[in-house]
């Protein structure tokens, strides 16, 4: 790793966060952005690593699918409501709801690539 090198700073920075080590990938965001005050992409990575991870009651990691289970019952719900044409304002909450859930949440995350394809 070149130590002023914005890319190779934000792959190391979000490798550390993935092994768990926080506190070196922030300061290693925080160094590309005093090379690169404008980069969105390590602004974006500090902001995620502003929230803490998510924790079931034991200390591991939680599931991201609960909260998808949660906001697609939600959202059905109100689907529901809307094409029966009883209770639409319900309707319309139940699905802004579910949105909600889900952007609060991170949305719905698929695999990615580290190559991009």
């Amino acid at each position: 790793m070149t130590p002023d090198d914005v890319d190779s700073l934000l792959i190391t920075a979000r490798e550390r966060a993935g092994n768990g080590n926080r506190a070196q990938a922030r300061r290693l965001l925080l160094h590309a952005l005093s090379l690169d005050p404008e980069s969105t992409e390590a602004r974006a990575a500090l902001i995620a690593l502003a929230v803490p991870p998510a924790t079931g009651r034991d200390g591991v990691p939680a599931a991201p699918g609960g909260w998808i289970v949660l906001a697609s019952a939600v959202s059905l719900v109100g689907v529901i409501l809307l094409l029966l044409g009883v209770q639409r304002p319900a309707g319309y909450t139940c699905v802004a709801f579910a949105v909600v859930i889900l952007l609060l949440r991170g949305g719905i995350r698929g695999k990615r690539s580290e190559s991009g394809a």
